[in-house]
């Protein structure tokens, strides 16, 4: 079999959560099909030679575009004629020529396409819809509904495209429904996701896969205080959680535990986030291709994420490396664990500093939740056994297809509309 795999960033073993994700998925299909791989890198990541290669075994083929290679600027009627059309912004930009026509021959051999999220799922021409694999990953408009809360101080551009982000929440919610009835299999990370999208039997739940420890070895330093929080530093809700981490919970902590430090470590950080390096106590550390030092030297995994979607990798790794976590009830949905029982939850200032001082001063609290977390993670999120059902589930599909259609017929395709 032949499989196109789009998707809109570089998949990685080690990346962040989305880039994880696709990798999961690549690895898995790549037991039983001919991989061509079209990445258009939203992400701005930088791709090594190493991980190039790794790609290049995976997959027979692969073409990385930058944004701008791939997409057409549009120009200011065009950009306010978008506004007013019933699809999803993301859903009605101009594809390059260069894209385009490399899209379209590797559509036309493909036996099956998978799609990585919406924002790359809406260049597949509806002919190819019923032979597509759709991975939401998570609802498309949640961490866009949630975050006006905390965008009070906003200029007036800046709540014109925030009013603009809002009224497109409602043609995402309806696009999301449309297509995921339409297509071959969809599939989502959660539970809680997938009832915030729809309740339709082409959606089904693959949870995030994360490597985590062979071995349990949780080890305390009473004399090293480390919290620590992992994360892309140029994403709004990772931002958001720092500041409001060092802003009105960070003071806190210090008042009780003067010696505590805080690791803030991240892809790309924001200008706002490299300001804080050397303040009370902040270490920033960008760009770590490596995180198992990091991990071993922290005490507390923090997540204190206040929007969001989706479950939180950053969460999840943490629990695979044995570092027990505080975290906000948002930081935790979509995984079934119990607060005090695997972390601590906490989604007050004062509370969140309270759960940190607790885990500071009590190694017993830490040992007892770090051990329940990693063997949870150990259970539910293997990466073997997950990339197993992602294998099964494709197998079964081709094995319908074969049996309803032994050859698929190459239509003429119409890209774009």
């Amino acid at each position: 079999m032949n499989l196109l795999f789009l998707v809109p960033c570089i998949p990685k073993i080690n990346g962040v959560g989305w880039e994880q994700r696709a990798f999961h998925f690549l690895k898995s299909y790549s037991q039983l099909a001919e991989i061509d791989l079209i990445c258009i890198n939203f992400g701005k990541t930088p791709l090594d030679e190493v991980e190039y290669l790794h790609l290049t075994n995976i997959c027979r083929s692969v073409q990385l575009f930058r944004v701008d290679q791939a997409i057409d600027t549009s120009s200011f009627v065009q950009n306010v004629q978008r506004i007013f059309t019933l699809s999803p912004l993301f859903s009605t930009v101009v594809p390059s020529q260069m894209f385009a026509e490399s899209l379209k021959k590797q559509i036309i051999e493909a036996d099956f396409i998978h799609a990585s999220r919406l924002e790359i799922f809406c260049f597949s021409p509806r002919e190819t819809w019923s032979r597509t694999l759709l991975d939401l990953d998570e609802c498309h408009v949640t961490t866009l509904r949630r975050s006006r809360r905390f965008n009070s101080s906003m200029s007036l551009g800046e709540r014109l495209q925030s009013l603009i982000r809002c009224l497109d929440t409602f043609r995402i919610a309806y696009y999301q429904k449309y297509v995921i009835k339409r297509v071959c299999a969809a599939f989502i990370c959660s539970e809680v996701e997938r009832n915030r999208v729809s309740s339709s039997s082409q959606l089904q739940v693959l949870p995030n896969a994360v490597k985590s420890l062979s071995h349990f070895s949780n080890k305390v330093d009473s004399q090293q205080k480390r919290l620590l929080f992992i994360g892309n530093l140029s994403t709004s809700p990772n931002i958001d959680a720092v500041l409001y981490f060092v802003t009105y919970i960070w003071k806190k902590v210090l008042e009780q535990c003067s010696t505590c430090r805080l690791m803030i470590v991240g892809r790309n950080p924001c200008d706002q986030i490299l300001a804080l390096a050397g303040f009370e106590g902040i270490e920033i550390h960008a760009n770590v291709a490596n995180l198992d030092e990091v991990y071993q030297n922290a005490t507390i995994a923090i997540v204190p994420l206040r929007f969001g979607a989706g479950t939180k990798l950053k969460l999840l790794e943490a629990f695979g490396y044995g570092v027990p976590v505080v975290t906000t009830s948002i930081g935790s949905e979509g995984i079934d664990v119990q607060n005090d029982k695997h972390l601590l939850v906490a989604d007050s200032p004062e509370a969140f500093a309270e759960a940190c001082l607790c885990l500071l001063s009590e190694p017993e609290t830490c040992q007892r939740l770090a051990l329940a977390a990693w063997q949870y993670t150990r259970k539910n999120h293997d990466p073997t056994a997950i990339q197993q059902m992602i294998t099964t589930r494709f197998s079964d599909l081709a094995s319908m297809a074969a049996t309803q259609t032994p050859e698929l017929p190459q239509k003429k395709l119409r890209l774009f509309n």
